[in-house]
């Protein structure tokens, strides 16, 4: 079955691996790839090689001179039937102002929320909340320690996701599962979770879904948790609420 993916990213981060091997990446000169061009390689994916479809904007859409607003309801209308948002996270990809006033998280709400419009005929039509997934680009050096860290100081060893460095509504969908995670403590009395179910947005690294295989069992994996979205504690909420 084939479902409609939108993709959140950080048009504007140069901060990522350049030599990225793809055709598709000769467009730009080295030193100014972006997050884009690893949404170009998911579009050729989803529009030529699988049963899914393409809701993001193209890289040609004409956006320049629009006004916030203008390009705000743009989206909306890419996002309204889709059924998936994959998050490209980046190493930039946060800004110095406030966070409702940045893409990513505005888009995350969307996605997650239930939205109601009237369709061509003047009806009432409603979305569902969407499954999520995101996707951790390497770095300019090629690696991915700005988020995930591999861990040794115990013999099992663990990987830290380092959730502080994330947008607030990403970090709280996270390790949110209501009941059931399972987790130990490790020497260093740091809590370790164990299995895929713990995030209502499961993270991966790049260069464990850029596989057609892989990146399929991963938004199966997404749409398994959406069908049990009931267990999870799901934040709508872009910024903290002030009391």
């Amino acid at each position: 079955m084939g479902h409609k993916i939108f993709i959140s990213y950080k048009f504007h981060d140069t901060h990522v691996y350049q030599e990225v091997k793809h055709d598709l990446f000769e467009a730009r000169k080295v030193g100014e790839r972006t997050p884009r061009e690893y949404v170009n390689v998911l579009e050729t994916y989803i529009k030529e090689h699988s049963a899914h479809y393409y809701k993001a904007e193209e890289d040609n859409e004409p956006l320049d001179g629009k006004t916030d607003e203008q390009i705000w309801e743009f989206l909306k209308d890419k996002m309204f039937d889709s059924t998936m948002t994959i998050v490209l996270i980046s190493p930039c990809m946060k800004e110095n102002k406030r966070e409702k006033d940045q893409w990513i998280p505005r888009e995350i709400q969307y996605s997650l929320g239930i939205q109601t419009r009237n369709n061509a005929s003047g009806n009432p039509v409603r979305s569902n909340t969407n499954a999520m997934m995101a996707i951790v680009l390497p770095d300019e050096n090629g690696k991915y320690d700005y988020y995930f860290e591999d861990k040794k100081c115990c013999p099992d060893g663990c990987r830290v996701n380092k959730t502080s460095t994330l947008f607030y509504i990403l970090k709280k969908n996270v390790f949110n599962l209501k009941d059931g995670n399972s987790f130990r403590i490790c020497e260093k009395e740091s809590k370790i979770y164990s299995g895929g179910n713990h995030s209502f947005i499961p993270f991966y690294k790049w260069c464990d879904v850029n596989n057609e295989q892989k990146l399929e069992k991963a938004i199966e994996h997404s749409f398994e948790i959406l069908n049990n979205r009931e267990k999870y504690d799901i934040c709508h909420e872009i910024e903290p609420r002030s009391n």
